[in-house]
Protein backbone atom coordinates (compact mmCIF):
# COMPACT_ATOMS: atom_id res chain seq x y z
CA UNK A 1 0.00 0.00 0.00
CA UNK A 2 1.16 3.38 -0.53
CA UNK A 3 1.70 5.91 2.44
CA UNK A 4 3.20 8.91 2.46
CA UNK A 5 4.02 11.03 6.02
CA UNK A 6 4.83 14.58 5.41
CA UNK A 7 5.64 15.98 8.94
CA UNK A 8 7.07 19.67 9.55
CA UNK A 9 9.01 20.34 11.74
CA UNK A 10 11.21 23.45 13.14
CA UNK A 11 14.87 23.44 11.84
CA UNK A 12 18.41 25.21 12.41
CA UNK A 13 18.66 25.48 8.30
CA UNK A 14 22.16 27.44 7.15
CA UNK A 15 21.72 31.07 5.87
CA UNK A 16 24.49 30.98 2.79
CA UNK A 17 25.62 34.67 3.38
CA UNK A 18 27.92 36.36 0.94
CA UNK A 19 30.95 37.86 2.46
CA UNK A 20 29.63 42.17 3.32
CA UNK A 21 31.55 45.28 2.65
CA UNK A 22 33.71 47.22 5.16
CA UNK A 23 34.82 50.28 5.25
CA UNK A 24 38.55 50.16 4.11
CA UNK A 25 36.83 48.20 0.96
CA UNK A 26 36.43 44.63 -0.06
CA UNK A 27 34.76 42.50 3.01
CA UNK A 28 34.98 42.21 6.94
CA UNK A 29 33.58 43.70 9.72
CA UNK A 30 35.23 47.03 10.71
CA UNK A 31 39.18 46.72 11.44
CA UNK A 32 38.89 42.78 10.78
CA UNK A 33 39.22 41.39 7.66
CA UNK A 34 37.18 38.56 5.38
CA UNK A 35 39.76 36.11 3.80
CA UNK A 36 36.55 35.79 1.10
CA UNK A 37 35.72 37.81 -1.53
CA UNK A 38 32.09 37.78 -3.41
CA UNK A 39 32.99 35.66 -6.40
CA UNK A 40 33.96 36.60 -9.50
CA UNK A 41 33.51 39.80 -11.24
CA UNK A 42 31.97 41.13 -8.24
CA UNK A 43 32.26 44.67 -7.47
CA UNK A 44 31.14 46.75 -4.34
CA UNK A 45 30.97 50.59 -3.97
CA UNK A 46 30.09 52.41 -0.43
CA UNK A 47 30.74 55.40 1.63
CA UNK A 48 31.20 55.63 5.75
CA UNK A 49 31.33 58.01 8.34
CA UNK A 50 33.68 57.44 11.14
CA UNK A 51 34.33 59.11 14.43
CA UNK A 52 37.70 58.04 15.37
CA UNK A 53 39.75 56.15 12.83
CA UNK A 54 37.28 52.71 12.05
CA UNK A 55 38.46 50.42 9.45
CA UNK A 56 41.84 53.27 8.80
CA UNK A 57 44.22 52.19 11.11
CA UNK A 58 47.03 54.33 9.52
CA UNK A 59 45.23 57.21 11.17
CA UNK A 60 47.25 57.76 14.15
CA UNK A 61 46.33 61.31 15.77
CA UNK A 62 47.04 60.34 19.38
CA UNK A 63 46.51 63.59 21.39
CA UNK A 64 43.22 64.21 19.67
CA UNK A 65 40.11 62.24 21.45
CA UNK A 66 36.84 63.85 20.56
CA UNK A 67 34.48 63.46 18.53
CA UNK A 68 35.55 66.11 15.97
CA UNK A 69 38.28 63.77 14.99
CA UNK A 70 35.85 62.44 12.01
CA UNK A 71 36.19 61.18 8.32
CA UNK A 72 33.97 61.01 5.69
CA UNK A 73 35.50 57.88 3.25
CA UNK A 74 34.15 56.49 -0.13
CA UNK A 75 35.54 52.48 -0.92
CA UNK A 76 35.13 49.89 -3.28
CA UNK A 77 36.52 46.85 -4.42
CA UNK A 78 36.51 44.31 -7.47
CA UNK A 79 36.96 41.18 -8.09
CA UNK A 80 38.42 40.15 -11.44
CA UNK A 81 39.83 36.72 -11.27
CA UNK A 82 38.34 34.01 -8.64
CA UNK A 83 41.04 34.02 -6.21
CA UNK A 84 42.05 38.05 -6.55
CA UNK A 85 40.70 41.15 -5.12
CA UNK A 86 41.26 44.59 -5.76
CA UNK A 87 39.90 47.28 -3.18
CA UNK A 88 40.51 51.19 -2.13
CA UNK A 89 39.33 53.70 0.10
CA UNK A 90 39.60 57.38 0.23
CA UNK A 91 39.12 60.07 3.12
CA UNK A 92 37.16 62.34 0.74
CA UNK A 93 36.60 64.90 3.85
CA UNK A 94 38.80 64.96 7.20
CA UNK A 95 37.38 67.56 10.05
CA UNK A 96 40.41 68.13 12.38
CA UNK A 97 39.21 69.57 15.82
CA UNK A 98 40.17 73.13 17.20
CA UNK A 99 43.33 71.96 19.68
CA UNK A 100 44.74 75.33 20.80
CA UNK A 101 45.74 78.89 20.17
CA UNK A 102 41.78 79.11 19.02
CA UNK A 103 42.77 77.49 15.46
CA UNK A 104 39.35 76.46 13.89
CA UNK A 105 38.81 73.12 12.55
CA UNK A 106 39.85 72.35 9.31
CA UNK A 107 38.24 70.46 6.73
CA UNK A 108 40.95 68.29 3.60
CA UNK A 109 41.26 65.30 2.12
CA UNK A 110 43.20 62.50 3.86
CA UNK A 111 45.26 59.37 2.51
CA UNK A 112 44.34 57.23 -0.35
CA UNK A 113 44.74 53.52 0.37
CA UNK A 114 44.78 50.73 -2.38
CA UNK A 115 45.46 47.33 -1.65
CA UNK A 116 44.63 43.36 -2.98
CA UNK A 117 43.50 39.93 -1.43
CA UNK A 118 44.59 36.76 -2.71
CA UNK A 119 42.67 33.85 -1.51
CA UNK A 120 43.20 29.96 -0.92
CA UNK A 121 40.24 28.38 -0.21
CA UNK A 122 40.43 24.83 1.75
CA UNK A 123 38.30 22.16 3.38
CA UNK A 124 37.10 23.78 6.41
CA UNK A 125 38.79 27.28 5.96
CA UNK A 126 39.57 29.99 3.78
CA UNK A 127 42.97 31.61 3.92
CA UNK A 128 44.05 34.83 2.04
CA UNK A 129 46.65 37.79 2.31
CA UNK A 130 46.01 40.84 2.21
CA UNK A 131 48.15 43.72 1.18
CA UNK A 132 47.85 47.61 1.71
CA UNK A 133 49.63 50.64 0.64
CA UNK A 134 48.72 54.26 1.87
CA UNK A 135 49.37 57.25 -0.39
CA UNK A 136 49.54 61.05 1.25
CA UNK A 137 47.81 63.24 -0.73
CA UNK A 138 46.21 64.79 2.54
CA UNK A 139 45.46 68.94 1.92
CA UNK A 140 47.96 71.79 3.17
CA UNK A 141 46.03 71.98 6.21
CA UNK A 142 47.91 68.64 7.87
CA UNK A 143 51.28 67.38 8.27
CA UNK A 144 53.46 66.27 5.49
CA UNK A 145 52.28 62.77 4.51
CA UNK A 146 54.56 59.73 5.21
CA UNK A 147 54.30 56.39 2.42
CA UNK A 148 52.92 53.24 4.51
CA UNK A 149 50.92 50.15 4.10
CA UNK A 150 50.20 46.89 5.73
CA UNK A 151 50.15 43.15 5.54
CA UNK A 152 47.78 40.92 6.77
CA UNK A 153 47.45 37.08 7.13
CA UNK A 154 43.57 36.27 6.59
CA UNK A 155 41.64 33.40 7.67
CA UNK A 156 37.73 32.79 7.54
CA UNK A 157 35.07 29.64 8.51
CA UNK A 158 31.69 29.31 8.07
CA UNK A 159 29.88 27.13 10.36
CA UNK A 160 26.24 26.28 10.68
CA UNK A 161 25.15 29.67 12.69
CA UNK A 162 28.72 31.41 12.63
CA UNK A 163 31.50 33.01 10.60
CA UNK A 164 34.63 33.34 12.51
CA UNK A 165 37.58 35.65 11.10
CA UNK A 166 41.36 35.92 12.09
CA UNK A 167 43.54 38.30 11.40
CA UNK A 168 47.53 38.57 11.74
CA UNK A 169 49.76 41.15 10.08
CA UNK A 170 52.07 44.06 10.56
CA UNK A 171 51.79 48.26 9.78
CA UNK A 172 54.22 48.82 7.79
CA UNK A 173 55.41 53.45 8.32
CA UNK A 174 56.87 55.68 10.63
CA UNK A 175 55.57 53.83 13.66
CA UNK A 176 55.04 50.12 12.82
CA UNK A 177 53.46 48.05 14.86
CA UNK A 178 51.75 44.26 14.83
CA UNK A 179 47.85 43.92 13.97
CA UNK A 180 46.14 40.81 15.72
CA UNK A 181 42.42 40.77 15.19
CA UNK A 182 39.91 37.97 15.80
CA UNK A 183 35.71 38.38 14.78
CA UNK A 184 32.89 36.43 14.68
CA UNK A 185 29.29 37.32 13.23
CA UNK A 186 26.11 35.72 13.79
CA UNK A 187 24.12 35.24 10.40
CA UNK A 188 19.96 35.76 10.28
CA UNK A 189 18.20 36.66 7.21
CA UNK A 190 18.08 40.36 7.38
CA UNK A 191 19.96 40.91 10.39
CA UNK A 192 23.85 40.67 10.90
CA UNK A 193 25.06 41.03 14.07
CA UNK A 194 29.16 40.52 15.03
CA UNK A 195 31.70 41.45 17.36
CA UNK A 196 35.48 41.55 16.63
CA UNK A 197 38.56 42.29 19.43
CA UNK A 198 41.38 43.91 17.96
CA UNK A 199 44.98 44.58 18.73
CA UNK A 200 47.79 46.87 17.24
CA UNK A 201 51.18 46.44 18.91
CA UNK A 202 53.71 49.33 19.18
CA UNK A 203 57.41 49.36 20.84
CA UNK A 204 55.18 52.11 23.53
CA UNK A 205 51.62 51.51 23.36
CA UNK A 206 49.51 48.54 22.81
CA UNK A 207 45.70 49.67 22.10
CA UNK A 208 43.06 46.78 22.63
CA UNK A 209 39.34 47.33 21.18
CA UNK A 210 36.40 45.51 21.56
CA UNK A 211 33.82 46.45 18.59
CA UNK A 212 30.46 45.19 18.48
CA UNK A 213 28.19 46.11 15.39
CA UNK A 214 25.41 45.02 13.08
CA UNK A 215 24.86 44.99 9.77
CA UNK A 216 21.14 45.21 7.95
CA UNK A 217 21.28 43.80 4.95
CA UNK A 218 18.79 43.44 1.59
CA UNK A 219 18.16 41.24 -1.27
CA UNK A 220 18.62 44.68 -3.74
CA UNK A 221 22.50 44.56 -3.10
CA UNK A 222 22.59 47.25 -0.51
CA UNK A 223 23.66 46.87 3.16
CA UNK A 224 23.76 49.33 6.29
CA UNK A 225 26.26 48.75 9.73
CA UNK A 226 26.93 50.34 12.85
CA UNK A 227 29.76 49.54 15.05
CA UNK A 228 30.73 51.22 18.18
CA UNK A 229 34.07 51.47 20.16
CA UNK A 230 34.79 49.98 23.12
CA UNK A 231 38.57 50.62 24.35
CA UNK A 232 39.84 47.51 26.67
CA UNK A 233 43.34 49.88 27.28
CA UNK A 234 43.92 53.23 28.39
CA UNK A 235 45.55 53.98 24.70
CA UNK A 236 42.86 52.51 22.96
CA UNK A 237 41.30 56.02 22.46
CA UNK A 238 37.94 55.54 23.64
CA UNK A 239 37.83 58.36 26.87
CA UNK A 240 38.46 61.91 26.84
CA UNK A 241 41.28 62.28 29.02
CA UNK A 242 41.42 65.50 29.50
CA UNK A 243 37.67 65.71 30.27
CA UNK A 244 37.69 62.44 31.61
CA UNK A 245 34.65 61.81 29.71
CA UNK A 246 33.75 58.58 28.19
CA UNK A 247 32.89 58.88 24.57
CA UNK A 248 31.76 55.96 22.21
CA UNK A 249 33.55 56.02 19.09
CA UNK A 250 30.90 54.96 16.34
CA UNK A 251 31.19 54.13 12.65
CA UNK A 252 28.03 54.09 10.11
CA UNK A 253 28.03 53.69 6.38
CA UNK A 254 26.03 52.16 3.44
CA UNK A 255 27.74 49.55 0.60
CA UNK A 256 26.00 48.48 -2.69
CA UNK A 257 26.97 45.84 -4.67
CA UNK A 258 25.35 44.07 -7.75
CA UNK A 259 25.54 40.43 -5.75
CA UNK A 260 22.03 39.77 -3.60
CA UNK A 261 23.84 40.43 0.18
CA UNK A 262 20.96 37.56 1.29
CA UNK A 263 20.86 34.28 -0.18
CA UNK A 264 17.53 33.64 1.53
CA UNK A 265 16.95 30.89 3.80
CA UNK A 266 15.79 27.39 2.03
CA UNK A 267 13.72 24.34 3.35
CA UNK A 268 14.65 20.67 3.90
CA UNK A 269 13.11 18.00 2.34
CA UNK A 270 14.12 14.81 3.78
CA UNK A 271 12.71 11.18 1.33
CA UNK A 272 12.73 7.72 2.61
CA UNK A 273 12.00 5.63 -0.31
CA UNK A 274 11.16 1.60 0.38
CA UNK A 275 10.01 -1.11 -1.49
CA UNK A 276 6.17 -1.23 -0.55
CA UNK A 277 6.19 -5.35 -0.77
CA UNK A 278 9.93 -6.25 1.48
CA UNK A 279 10.16 -2.58 3.04
CA UNK A 280 13.88 -2.41 2.29
CA UNK A 281 15.02 0.45 0.87
CA UNK A 282 15.10 1.50 -2.46
CA UNK A 283 17.43 3.66 -4.79
CA UNK A 284 15.05 6.38 -7.00
CA UNK A 285 15.11 9.63 -8.21
CA UNK A 286 13.80 12.75 -7.09
CA UNK A 287 11.92 15.04 -9.06
CA UNK A 288 10.63 18.61 -8.45
CA UNK A 289 8.43 20.06 -11.29
CA UNK A 290 9.22 23.99 -11.88
CA UNK A 291 12.43 23.55 -9.16
CA UNK A 292 15.90 24.07 -10.07
CA UNK A 293 18.09 22.00 -9.44
CA UNK A 294 14.75 19.22 -10.60
CA UNK A 295 16.55 16.04 -10.02
CA UNK A 296 18.04 14.70 -6.85
CA UNK A 297 19.18 11.51 -7.22
CA UNK A 298 18.68 9.02 -4.09
CA UNK A 299 20.87 6.12 -3.25
CA UNK A 300 21.74 2.50 -1.88
CA UNK A 301 20.12 3.71 1.28
CA UNK A 302 16.99 5.00 0.07
CA UNK A 303 17.37 7.80 1.99
CA UNK A 304 18.53 11.84 1.65
CA UNK A 305 18.10 15.37 2.59
CA UNK A 306 17.47 17.71 0.18
CA UNK A 307 17.75 21.47 0.23
CA UNK A 308 14.95 22.98 -1.38
CA UNK A 309 13.79 26.26 -2.34
CA UNK A 310 10.88 27.77 -0.63
CA UNK A 311 7.22 27.17 -2.02
CA UNK A 312 4.43 24.37 -3.83
CA UNK A 313 5.95 22.09 -6.04
CA UNK A 314 5.02 18.75 -7.14
CA UNK A 315 7.59 15.97 -5.98
CA UNK A 316 7.45 12.89 -8.38
CA UNK A 317 10.13 9.75 -6.68
CA UNK A 318 10.58 6.85 -9.50
CA UNK A 319 12.53 4.13 -10.37
CA UNK A 320 12.88 1.56 -12.82
CA UNK A 321 10.71 -1.41 -11.84
CA UNK A 322 8.91 0.62 -9.19
CA UNK A 323 5.32 2.83 -10.02
CA UNK A 324 5.88 6.34 -9.91
CA UNK A 325 4.03 8.38 -7.29
CA UNK A 326 3.48 12.14 -7.36
CA UNK A 327 2.67 14.41 -4.52
CA UNK A 328 2.09 17.75 -3.79
CA UNK A 329 4.05 19.91 -1.01
CA UNK A 330 4.29 22.63 0.49
CA UNK A 331 7.97 23.75 1.56
CA UNK A 332 8.33 26.53 4.30
CA UNK A 333 11.33 28.14 5.61
CA UNK A 334 13.65 26.57 8.31
CA UNK A 335 11.70 23.90 8.44
CA UNK A 336 12.20 20.40 7.35
CA UNK A 337 9.72 18.55 5.62
CA UNK A 338 9.78 14.54 5.80
CA UNK A 339 8.38 12.56 3.00
CA UNK A 340 8.03 9.15 3.49
CA UNK A 341 7.54 6.70 0.37
CA UNK A 342 6.50 3.14 -0.34
CA UNK A 343 6.90 2.48 -4.15
CA UNK A 344 4.62 -0.83 -5.26
CA UNK A 345 6.61 -2.54 -7.62
CA UNK A 346 5.67 -2.86 -11.38
CA UNK A 347 3.76 -6.02 -12.28
CA UNK A 348 3.69 -4.86 -16.00
CA UNK A 349 7.38 -5.15 -16.08
CA UNK A 350 10.40 -7.53 -17.52
CA UNK A 351 11.63 -9.60 -14.98
CA UNK A 352 15.54 -10.08 -15.13
CA UNK A 353 17.31 -12.62 -13.38
CA UNK A 354 20.92 -11.83 -13.02
CA UNK A 355 23.97 -14.86 -11.59
CA UNK A 356 26.77 -13.88 -11.14
CA UNK A 357 30.21 -16.51 -11.27
CA UNK A 358 33.82 -17.28 -10.96
CA UNK A 359 35.05 -17.35 -14.27
CA UNK A 360 38.05 -19.48 -13.11
CA UNK A 361 36.53 -21.69 -11.23
CA UNK A 362 32.43 -21.55 -12.19
CA UNK A 363 31.11 -20.70 -8.46
CA UNK A 364 28.81 -19.31 -7.58
CA UNK A 365 29.83 -15.12 -5.35
CA UNK A 366 27.58 -13.91 -2.84
CA UNK A 367 27.51 -10.30 -1.90
CA UNK A 368 28.34 -8.82 -5.73
CA UNK A 369 26.87 -5.40 -6.03
CA UNK A 370 24.69 -5.82 -9.57
CA UNK A 371 23.46 -2.24 -10.77
CA UNK A 372 20.65 -2.07 -13.73
CA UNK A 373 19.19 1.46 -15.05
CA UNK A 374 19.18 3.42 -11.05
CA UNK A 375 18.63 0.46 -8.88
CA UNK A 376 22.00 -1.84 -7.41
CA UNK A 377 20.97 -4.74 -5.43
CA UNK A 378 23.42 -7.67 -3.95
CA UNK A 379 23.58 -11.13 -4.63
CA UNK A 380 22.57 -13.29 -2.58
CA UNK A 381 23.91 -17.03 -1.29
CA UNK A 382 23.77 -18.51 -4.58
CA UNK A 383 24.81 -15.55 -6.53
CA UNK A 384 22.00 -14.61 -7.48
CA UNK A 385 19.49 -11.51 -7.76
CA UNK A 386 16.89 -10.57 -9.11
CA UNK A 387 15.18 -7.25 -11.15
CA UNK A 388 11.49 -5.97 -12.05
CA UNK A 389 12.25 -3.66 -15.21
CA UNK A 390 9.75 -2.05 -17.88
CA UNK A 391 11.08 -3.76 -21.26
CA UNK A 392 13.91 -2.16 -22.68
CA UNK A 393 17.49 -2.24 -22.95
CA UNK A 394 20.10 -2.04 -19.98
CA UNK A 395 23.44 -2.37 -19.23
CA UNK A 396 24.48 -4.60 -16.00
CA UNK A 397 27.19 -3.20 -14.11
CA UNK A 398 29.14 -6.06 -11.67
CA UNK A 399 30.73 -5.22 -8.78
CA UNK A 400 32.21 -6.75 -6.02
CA UNK A 401 35.96 -6.60 -4.12
CA UNK A 402 38.24 -8.56 -5.55
CA UNK A 403 37.14 -8.98 -8.98
CA UNK A 404 37.62 -7.13 -11.85
CA UNK A 405 34.09 -5.18 -12.94
CA UNK A 406 32.07 -6.57 -15.47
CA UNK A 407 29.07 -4.88 -17.53
CA UNK A 408 26.97 -6.52 -19.71
CA UNK A 409 24.84 -5.47 -22.67
CA UNK A 410 20.91 -6.93 -22.18
CA UNK A 411 17.69 -6.50 -23.90
CA UNK A 412 14.86 -7.30 -21.66
CA UNK A 413 10.99 -8.44 -22.89
CA UNK A 414 7.83 -8.23 -20.88
CA UNK A 415 6.86 -11.31 -22.18
CA UNK A 416 10.15 -13.89 -21.15
CA UNK A 417 11.87 -13.56 -18.14
CA UNK A 418 15.66 -13.17 -18.79
CA UNK A 419 18.32 -15.54 -17.33
CA UNK A 420 21.78 -13.66 -17.15
CA UNK A 421 25.11 -15.15 -16.34
CA UNK A 422 28.19 -12.68 -15.49
CA UNK A 423 31.90 -14.30 -15.34
CA UNK A 424 33.41 -12.50 -13.08
CA UNK A 425 37.29 -12.71 -12.93
CA UNK A 426 39.52 -12.32 -9.88
CA UNK A 427 41.64 -8.75 -10.61
CA UNK A 428 45.03 -11.02 -9.46
CA UNK A 429 43.78 -13.87 -11.77
CA UNK A 430 45.84 -14.84 -15.00
CA UNK A 431 44.20 -16.57 -17.56
CA UNK A 432 44.56 -18.31 -21.07
CA UNK A 433 42.36 -18.50 -24.06
CA UNK A 434 42.75 -21.24 -26.10
CA UNK A 435 41.59 -22.63 -29.04
CA UNK A 436 42.84 -20.34 -31.87
CA UNK A 437 44.46 -22.88 -34.39
CA UNK A 438 46.15 -22.34 -37.57
CA UNK A 439 47.00 -24.57 -40.98
CA UNK A 440 50.10 -25.32 -41.25
CA UNK A 441 52.79 -22.35 -42.48
CA UNK A 442 49.71 -20.11 -42.63
CA UNK A 443 48.67 -16.68 -40.68
CA UNK A 444 45.16 -17.00 -41.73
CA UNK A 445 42.78 -17.67 -39.32
CA UNK A 446 40.37 -20.77 -39.73
CA UNK A 447 36.88 -19.80 -39.12
CA UNK A 448 36.84 -22.56 -36.41
CA UNK A 449 38.91 -20.38 -34.11
CA UNK A 450 36.34 -17.36 -34.09
CA UNK A 451 34.69 -18.63 -31.42
CA UNK A 452 37.60 -18.57 -29.13
CA UNK A 453 37.99 -15.25 -30.09
CA UNK A 454 34.67 -14.35 -29.68
CA UNK A 455 35.10 -15.41 -25.70
CA UNK A 456 37.99 -13.06 -25.46
CA UNK A 457 36.19 -10.06 -26.98
CA UNK A 458 33.35 -10.56 -23.99
CA UNK A 459 36.32 -10.21 -21.98
CA UNK A 460 37.99 -7.43 -23.44
CA UNK A 461 34.34 -5.78 -23.02
CA UNK A 462 33.07 -6.55 -19.86
CA UNK A 463 36.20 -5.73 -18.29
CA UNK A 464 37.26 -2.08 -19.53
CA UNK A 465 40.49 -1.73 -17.72
CA UNK A 466 42.65 -4.84 -18.77
CA UNK A 467 44.63 -5.46 -21.34
CA UNK A 468 45.63 -8.74 -22.91
CA UNK A 469 48.67 -10.39 -24.35
CA UNK A 470 48.09 -11.99 -27.70
CA UNK A 471 50.51 -14.67 -28.03
CA UNK A 472 51.76 -16.50 -31.55
CA UNK A 473 53.18 -19.56 -31.22
CA UNK A 474 54.82 -22.67 -34.11
CA UNK A 475 54.98 -26.14 -34.62
CA UNK A 476 58.73 -26.85 -35.21
CA UNK A 477 58.83 -27.61 -38.96
CA UNK A 478 61.08 -25.41 -40.49
CA UNK A 479 63.68 -22.76 -39.21
CA UNK A 480 63.56 -21.30 -35.73
CA UNK A 481 64.08 -17.58 -37.40
CA UNK A 482 61.10 -18.52 -39.82
CA UNK A 483 58.79 -20.30 -37.01
CA UNK A 484 59.62 -16.87 -34.94
CA UNK A 485 58.47 -14.58 -37.33
CA UNK A 486 55.31 -16.78 -38.77
CA UNK A 487 54.35 -16.46 -35.09
CA UNK A 488 54.27 -12.64 -34.72
CA UNK A 489 52.16 -12.71 -38.08
CA UNK A 490 49.68 -14.70 -36.66
CA UNK A 491 49.50 -12.55 -32.99
CA UNK A 492 49.38 -9.48 -35.39
CA UNK A 493 46.67 -11.36 -37.27
CA UNK A 494 44.89 -11.73 -34.35
CA UNK A 495 45.52 -8.44 -32.99
CA UNK A 496 44.22 -6.72 -36.26
CA UNK A 497 40.58 -8.61 -35.76
CA UNK A 498 40.13 -7.33 -32.56
CA UNK A 499 40.47 -3.79 -33.47
CA UNK A 500 38.78 -3.79 -36.87
CA UNK A 501 36.10 -6.07 -36.32
CA UNK A 502 35.04 -5.18 -32.52
CA UNK A 503 36.80 -1.65 -31.92
CA UNK A 504 39.19 -3.38 -29.23
CA UNK A 505 41.66 -0.34 -28.59
CA UNK A 506 45.08 -1.23 -30.01
CA UNK A 507 46.69 -0.10 -26.56
CA UNK A 508 44.70 -2.78 -25.16
CA UNK A 509 46.37 -5.23 -27.22
CA UNK A 510 50.22 -6.41 -27.33
CA UNK A 511 50.46 -9.19 -30.27
CA UNK A 512 53.83 -11.14 -29.36
CA UNK A 513 55.13 -14.43 -31.11
CA UNK A 514 57.08 -16.76 -29.25
CA UNK A 515 57.89 -19.27 -32.38
CA UNK A 516 58.26 -22.66 -31.25
CA UNK A 517 59.77 -22.03 -28.00
CA UNK A 518 56.48 -23.02 -25.98
CA UNK A 519 54.77 -26.39 -27.40
CA UNK A 520 51.78 -27.87 -25.00
CA UNK A 521 52.55 -31.59 -26.34
CA UNK A 522 55.14 -33.07 -28.31
CA UNK A 523 55.68 -32.00 -32.21
CA UNK A 524 56.38 -35.54 -33.11
CA UNK A 525 52.94 -36.23 -34.36
CA UNK A 526 50.96 -34.44 -37.00
CA UNK A 527 48.01 -33.71 -34.01
CA UNK A 528 50.69 -32.52 -31.33
CA UNK A 529 52.15 -29.97 -34.35
CA UNK A 530 48.37 -29.41 -35.17
CA UNK A 531 47.55 -28.07 -31.68
CA UNK A 532 51.61 -26.38 -31.17
CA UNK A 533 50.26 -24.22 -34.11
CA UNK A 534 47.90 -21.66 -31.80
CA UNK A 535 47.22 -18.65 -30.35
CA UNK A 536 46.72 -17.97 -26.75
CA UNK A 537 45.47 -14.55 -25.22
CA UNK A 538 46.47 -13.82 -21.58
CA UNK A 539 44.85 -11.47 -19.40
CA UNK A 540 47.81 -8.89 -18.13
CA UNK A 541 45.44 -6.70 -16.20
Amino acid sequence: MKKVVLIVAISSVVLSLQAAPVVSGGEGLVRILDARNQGLYAWTVGASFAGDDHGAEHMFDADIRTWENSVFRLFGSWVPFESLEFNAAWGLGYSYPQISGGAMPSFGFWDLELGAKYIWPLEFWTVGLDARAFLPIRSSFFDPGVFGGSVRVLATRETEIFTTHLNLGGLLREKAGVLLGAGAELRYDFFNPYIELTAEVFADSFPVRLTPGVRILTDIGISLFYAADFGLTPDARSIDLEGGEYVNQISVGLAYSPVPQIVRRKALLLVRVRDASTGEPVAAQVTIADHYPGVFVIGLSGERVLDVQNGRYKVTVSTPGYTPQTYTLNFTPRRLALLEVELEPDRTGAHLIVKTVDRQTGGAIPGVSVSVAAITLATDEVGETHFSLPPGSYTIDARAPGYLPQKEAVLVSASIPLAVTISMLRSDARIRISGIYFPSGSAVIPASSYPAIDEAVRVLQGNPDICIEIQGHTDSQGSAEANLLLSQRRAEAVRGYLIRAHGIPAGRLLARGYGESMPVVSNDTEAGRARNRRVELVVLH
